[in-house]
């Protein structure tokens, strides 16, 4: 067993999912490697400045206008937006303070100059993780549905079914590490979900600290950010009847342009996903969920979830998701109805 520490990342899912830290074993075809190669060319940009973060992980900062998100063919004459048009107002203008503190996000070094944004660096190995997770995707992330058909995971997540149309979230979540091995991952999450179309952002652990492919791998997502990028590391992380640590997310649609912001702790806008890219969830979502899930082989335990302790434990024990709201079409977070609530365990 080889024990990866407390490293987290901040990770998103969009549109189609492609990759997870499940490694693939066995080795590659020489064409695999020649068009491994090749995509790595065109996924890691020239750099105007190279950040090293204290866990490794090598974050480029590339021309805003020369990101990932402009391979996709569906952008290539897209503009540019600095900021979301509005920013939501909330009924409950301050979530009630239960003793944590807030967790730092962001880049050593002052992050990135400007002009440019900081992409985290792809490497060979996330790629061919990214075929593994896609052939498996059914086994390794659970339905809004309640079906576990196929899923081969432990999950426990709160999910939100209405006849209101929802057009983001907001939530703040208790960062824990929890331990996982090769082949491991566990995440604490949300989905917006619309027919096909899935959202999806939160932290996640894995052993091989490669949940960043989740991010720029499917181009699309544009940056703006300089310091906090699609896999920053999240930290400090809580401690079992010790300090605890979180982080407020907000996952919108921007009313007036169609896109999809994420922006993080202090109304930090971390960058967004254009509206050309969607099709069933370019409207609203009509199904939201809050919880977490992991995934590991079948012939070991699973991997823990959250803190590794049951919710009676109560706050300084267990991992927990809280002040969560929904954004209506006045542009405002309001609580939901809790009798719309259901729960999977």
């Amino acid at each position: 067993m080889m024990e990866c520490g407390t490293v987290l990342t901040l990770a998103f899912l969009s549109l189609i999912i492609i990759c997870s830290g499940v490694e693939e074993r066995g080795t590659s075809s020489v064409e695999e490697d020649v068009e491994l190669e090749r995509q790595l060319k065109i996924l890691n940009k020239p750099a105007i400045k190279t950040i090293k973060t204290e866990h490794g992980d090598i974050f480029d900062c590339v021309d805003i206008h020369k990101q990932p998100a402009f391979d996709h063919p569906l952008l290539k004459n897209h503009k540019i937006k600095m900021r979301p048009s509005f920013i939501p107002e909330a009924e409950e203008q301050k979530a009630p303070s239960v003793g944590a503190k807030a967790a730092k996000i962001g880049l050593p070094d002052g992050g990135c100059p400007q002009g440019s944004v900081p992409i985290r660096r792809t490497k060979k190995q996330e790629l061919k993780n990214a075929k593994t997770f896609f052939n498996n995707r059914k086994e390794v992330i659970p339905t809004l549905n309640g079906d576990k058909t196929n899923y081969k995971g432990d999950t426990a997540l709160v999910r939100w079914e209405g006849n209101r149309r929802v057009f983001g979230t907001r939530f703040i979540l208790n960062i824990w590490g929890p331990q996982v091995d090769n082949e491991q991952y566990t995440s604490i999450t949300t989905w917006l979900k619309r027919s096909c179309g899935i959202m999806n952002a939160g932290w996640m652990t894995d052993c091989y600290k490669e949940t960043g492919c989740f991010n720029t791998l499917c181009p699309g997502f544009v940056q703006i950010d300089t310091q906090v990028p699609l896999g920053a590391d999240l930290g400090p992380v809580s401690v079992y009847k010790g300090f605890q640590y979180e982080l407020q997310f907000d996952l919108f649609k921007d009313l007036s342009m169609g896109d999809w912001w994420l922006v993080v702790g202090d109304n930090k806008s971390v960058g967004y996903w254009p509206s050309e890219l969607f099709t069933a969830i370019n409207e609203y979502s009509d199904r939201v969920a809050w919880g977490g899930y992991t995934y590991g082989p079948s012939d070991r335990a699973p991997p823990p979830l959250g803190s590794a302790h049951y919710p009676f434990e109560g706050y300084g024990k267990t991992c927990y998701i809280r002040h969560i709201q929904l954004m209506n079409r006045y542009k405002t977070f309001y609580p939901p109805n809790y009798h719309n609530f259901y729960a999977d365990y």
